[in-house]
């Protein structure tokens, strides 16, 4: 054993920059062989058990032995190095090493360490430690910060907002000036937030405390509300913006309605609950442009919620005598109505036809709409309409067929080569992401019709089959997925 290698198993940090530095180019390049080697070695579960204390001196010599940024944040970032045990520590003494460089190469490095992280994909990696944050987070804010670079990149934010997630400390957090403003537009930067529980309502809670002391632009956040709103999404991905921006209780001056009338048609629930509530508001102070009226009643009338349908006839209802009056409300409220039509409960659908026969037709365009969706109505329910929108007889009543289904995301592009495959694998452990185990699966098994041997060759640098006797032994199934393959 190289005796430089001792000062690892003995993890004497303080030690390790003096000796690296006494070597020349060919002794580091001789000792970066003997620690590549020793940390491969930690790809092994027994191993990696036994020596996790050690990773923090490797991560550290590994990096000093190295002179370019590229190279450094390649070492830093190896899958068997990148989640020491106590991250933070890890990252002092790091960026403290690296101190003597000059500040265009660390501003470089903290940029490649900040491209170079992955997201988790759910809060799962948090058993490690939530303080650390995901793996290589606390290295590259650290050095970020060091080196005066804002850390670019969707990835970067992600992992922002898991840290944020389980600490709740803004105040304290010397990024959340840059980060906070770009979680709106980070569409996964949502993630950490699905679950509504004690971790998000302190993080909101916290946020809406500082936008009070006047650290974030209240008008900015708000904005920044309504644009997540309108990228849409998932109900679990918007709640959090949801519940911001009721506990920030925007006054009618913040609502722009426009846009709220936007979110309605294909935004989530949530969303357009949201924004339903602010448009009512809106148009009881008379802020309401009475076309944005119609669009908004006819875009609830589309909706596949029954809750949607029934508050834009609530809506229209309270609204009567106001819509009524004004031609213009009138006809978007008829043309939301002749909407409802097609509603599957017979008590919305005559609902809707007693408001659209009190209101009377007004305007071609509307009178013709009500009269051609009352034409799919029963006999008996249409017969109200006949004489004030010309309702036809039919011969044949149509069938209804109900509202067209939404069609499903788009699923991530299938895995290409054996190393990605590697790397989804490890990353996949303890996580319920079932789209993921599908793109596996179907990536094990195009590998293996094509070259099973050449496959099975790759992963077995990766994952060692000699653990997995020590796994028998004890009786435990591992965590790390690419175990099965042997």
């Amino acid at each position: 054993m190289n005796p430089l290698l001792r000062l690892v198993a003995s993890n004497r940090l303080h030690d390790i920059p003096g000796a690296v530095d006494a070597l020349d180019a060919a002794g580091r390049k001789e000792l970066l062989a003997e620690l590549t080697a020793r940390a491969r070695k930690f790809s092994e579960w027994q191993w990696a058990s036994e020596h996790r204390g050690e990773v923090t001196a490797l991560r550290l010599m590994g990096a000093l032995c190295q002179g370019g940024a590229s190279q450094v944040a390649t070492w830093l970032q190896r899958r068997e190095l990148r989640d020491p045990g106590k991250a933070w520590d890890d990252a002092r003494v790091i960026v403290e090493a690296l101190g003597d460089r000059p500040l265009e190469w660390r501003a470089d490095l903290a940029r490649r360490l900040a491209a170079g992280l992955r997201p988790p994909r759910d809060g799962n990696w948090s058993w490690r430690g939530r303080d650390n944050g995901p793996p290589g987070y606390a290295l590259a804010v650290s050095m970020a910060l060091n080196s005066g670079v804002e850390p670019e990149g969707d990835a970067f934010v992600v992992c922002w907002a898991w840290h944020a997630y389980f600490t709740g400390d803004l105040r304290n957090d010397p990024i959340a000036g840059v980060m906070v403003p770009r979680l709106f537009d980070v569409e996964a930067a949502a993630v950490p937030f699905r679950q509504v529980n004690a971790f998000t309502e302190r993080f909101v809670g916290r946020l809406c405390a500082e936008v009070k002391k006047g650290r974030f632009d209240r008008a900015a956040i708000l904005d920044g509300t309504i644009g997540r709103f309108l990228i849409g999404g998932d109900a679990r991905d918007t709640a959090v913006f949801v519940e911001l921006r009721r506990l920030l209780d925007p006054g009618l001056g913040e609502m722009p309605a426009r846009d709220l009338v936007r979110c309605l048609p294909a935004g989530p629930a949530n969303v357009a609950d949201r924004a339903l509530e602010e448009l009512r508001a809106l148009d009881l102070d008379g802020r309401l442009d009475a076309g944005l009226f119609g669009e908004a009643a006819g875009a609830l009338a589309l909706r596949a919620e029954k809750k949607h349908v029934a508050g834009a006839l609530k809506w229209i209802s309270d609204t009567f005598e106001v819509t009524k009056a004004d031609s213009v409300r009138a006809e978007g409220a008829l043309l939301a109505l002749a909407d409802v039509f097609a509603a599957e409960s017979p008590t919305t659908r005559a609902r809707a036809v007693r408001l659209a026969v009190k209101l009377g037709p007004c305007g071609e365009t509307a009178r013709a709409a009500v009269a051609d969706a009352a034409t799919r109505l029963p006999a008996d329910e249409r017969a109200p309409l006949a004489a004030a929108f010309g309702v036809t007889e039919t011969a044949e009543e149509e069938v209804f067929t109900g509202v067209p289904l939404v069609g499903a995301p788009p699923l991530a592009p299938p895995i290409q080569t054996t190393p990605e495959l590697v790397v989804e694998l490890k990353d996949v452990q303890r996580s319920d992401d079932r789209d993921a185990f599908e793109r596996i699966m179907a990536a094990i098994v195009e590998f293996s019709h094509h070259d099973r041997e050449a496959m099975a060759a790759d992963l077995r640098a990766d994952f060692e089959p000699t653990a997995w006797d020590f796994f028998r032994q004890i009786s435990y199934v591992p965590d790390d997925a690419g175990w099965l393959l042997f």
